[in-house]
C-alpha cells in the first residue's frame, strides 16, 4: 500500500503551548487564559478569512492579546511582550514527539508541517525544539494563500506543491477544526488528544484518534503494513 505523506500541525500537535503558563498567570492572574488566548487567535483569524482579510499569525496573536487584557482592565508590559514572544520561539516538544517522528520517519513517511503561523516563526520554532531535520518542508498559510485553516485552500496549496493528491495526505492535528478542514479538502486525519483537544462530534470525522504520538504512529504503521 502507498505510503502517505504525513502533514503535521505544529502548535499544541507537537509543540506545548503550555510553556506560557506562567506567563498568563502573570498577566492575567489565571494561567486559563492561554486556553481563551489560542481559542480566540483560532476564532479572530477564520474571521478574518471569512471576510476577506488578512494579517500574519504574529500579528493576529498579538491583537488578541491585547484585546482580553484591555476587556479585562489588565495591561501589558513591553517585557511581558517581549517573554512571550521568547517563550513562544522556543516551546518544547511533547515528550512522546521525538520517539513518534523516528518511528514514522524509519517506516518510510514523508513528513512535512502545515501552519497557521509565518514559515520563518516554524522555522525557529522547530530548531529550536531539535526536530526540524524529520520535515521535509514547512509550508505556512503566510507563503501565498493567505486563508487560514480550516479553509480547503491551505490544504490542497500543500497537495498541489507536493504534486500528489489530496487523498495521498494525511494531516497529524489535535484540533477538531483543524481536521474537519483537511477532511473537506480531501485529505485523511489523524488526531493526538492533547490536552485542552477532543474529537467534535458533529461532521466528518479523523480516521485515527490516538492519546499521543507513539500510539499514532503505531497505528499509521499498521494501517499501511509497515513493519
Amino acid at each position: 500500500m502507498k505510503k502517505p505523506v504525513l502533514v503535521f500541525d505544529i502548535a499544541e500537535t507537537i509543540l506545548d503551548l503550555q510553556a506560557l503558563n506562567p506567563l498568563f498567570e502573570q498577566i492575567f492572574g489565571d494561567a486559563q487564559m492561554l486556553r481563551t488566548w489560542f481559542d480566540e487567535v483560532v476564532l479572530y483569524s477564520e474571521a478574518l478569512t471569512i471576510t476577506g482579510a488578512y494579517a500574519d499569525a504574529g500579528k493576529v496573536g498579538g491583537a488578541v492579546l491585547q484585546m482580553l487584557a484591555q476587556s479585562r482592565q489588565r495591561t501589558i508590559e513591553a517585557g511581558q511582550l517581549a517573554e512571550f514572544r521568547r517563550i513562544s520561539a522556543a516551546l518544547p516538544a511533547y515528550a512522546d514527539v521525538h520517539d513518534g517522528l523516528v518511528r514514522l520517519q524509519q517506516a518510510g513517511f514523508r513528513m512535512v508541517t502545515l501552519s497557521n503561523n509565518p514559515s520563518a516563526a516554524c522555522e525557529t520554532q522547530l530548531r529550536n525544539a531539535g526536530i526540524r531535520t524529520f520535515f521535509e518542508r514547512v509550508f505556512s498559510v503566510d507563503q501565498s494563500v493567505h486563508r487560514y485553516k480550516p479553509a480547503r485552500e491551505t490544504y490542497l496549496e500543500v497537495a498541489g506543491a507536493l504534486d500528489t493528491r489530496p487523498a495521498d495526505l494525511w494531516l497529524i492535528t489535535c484540533h477538531a477544526f483543524d481536521a474537519m478542514g483537511a477532511l473537506a479538502a480531501g485529505l485523511h486525519a489523524g488526531m493526538i488528544l492533547r490536552p485542552g483537544n477532543a474529537p467534535f462530534g458533529i461532521g466528518a470525522q479523523p480516521d485515527l484518534v490516538h492519546a499521543d504520538l507513539r500510539m499514532l504512529a503505531q497505528a499509521l504503521s499498521h494501517r499501511f503494513d509497515i513493519r
